[in-house]
């Protein structure tokens, strides 16, 4: 269950929506603010059902949240991506089972070194991007650095 959010629509845009029964309710909204951007998550009656939204929201949650920093993770929910400011990053899974996950880098990175292994993993262009995939293993974590 969704709580009902009320906006006015020529302020507001839906960024990710749901629909029931012929009734569009908000998941993520953004309103321009004076020179910034104002973004409300809508969050359920039930925290817990965070983890039921599909992929495709928290991708675009994702996308949004993250567009400043270096680094992007796409994958299931309960991956969690820790990153710092010398283009380190862990990508800690706290799943049951093992899952690929898509890391994206911005501007020059165009390989990651495994920390733990020593192995260089070198990624596709998409976009201007730099686009890697791997796995990572049920309750563990992997310890990345983005080189050029």
């Amino acid at each position: 269950m969704l709580p009902e959010v009320r906006y006015l629509t020529n302020a507001s845009w839906e960024i990710v929506t749901t629909r029931a029964a012929g009734i569009g309710h908000p998941v993520l909204l953004m309103h321009d603010y004076n020179k910034a951007k104002l973004f409300v998550l809508t969050i359920p009656d039930n925290q817990g059902d965070l983890y039921n939204y599909p992929p495709g929201v928290w991708a675009k949650v994702r996308e949004i949240i993250m567009k400043d920093l270096f680094v992007r993770v796409d994958g299931p929910m309960q991956v969690a991506l820790f990153a710092y400011d010398n283009r380190a990053f862990i990508v800690e899974s706290f799943r049951d089972q093992k899952e690929t996950v898509k890391i994206t880098t911005a501007g020059t990175f165009t390989k990651l070194r495994d920390e733990q292994s020593g192995a260089v993993l070198t990624g596709r262009n998409e976009k201007g991007m730099t686009v890697f995939e791997t796995e990572v293993l049920p309750h563990s974590f992997r310890v990345f650095t983005a080189k050029e």
